[in-house]
């Protein structure tokens, strides 16, 4: 049992029926994306250090060819709920993630690239700031 959405208006409703039209398009990704994330720390977890960085740059080429081209064409807010969503799943932040499976340099990088497309990469998820989002992604089943 849901309860009915009360919008303020008609521009509220819109945002909230187009956001959720967003997630329902990023939520493959997420899915592949938690689940990839799930695998690489569980092959991960007993390799040295060596071992694990050469596991991780291969499932980076097999990701980059696989879905490079697919979130690409996401665009701006697609992006940011997709972040969002990521964060949400995984408990951490996307930036931690990529600072842990490549050098400082190129997490920092990534993350001023995604702050120059307005998607914060270091944002912890808040259920009470993104209220929204959350009442989608338990509609979803998320």
């Amino acid at each position: 049992i849901v309860d009915q959405n009360k919008f303020g208006n008609d521009t509220l409703r819109y945002r909230y029926n187009q956001m959720r039209h967003y997630v329902k398009m990023i939520l493959p990704y997420v899915d592949k994306s938690v689940r990839m994330f799930h695998d690489i720390e569980s092959e991960t977890a007993n390799m040295s250090k060596r071992q694990k960085r050469k596991y991780v740059k291969g499932r980076q080429h097999e990701i980059k060819i696989n879905f490079e081209d697919k979130l690409r064409a996401l665009n701006r807010t697609q992006g940011s709920y997709l972040v969002k969503a990521i964060n949400r799943n995984l408990g951490t932040t996307v930036y931690d993630i990529l600072k842990g499976y490549n050098k400082p340099l190129k997490a920092w990088y990534y993350r001023r690239m995604g702050g120059f497309y307005g998607i914060d990469l270091d944002e912890k998820y808040d259920p009470e700031k993104n209220k929204n989002f959350e009442r989608i992604m338990t509609r979803f089943g998320y």
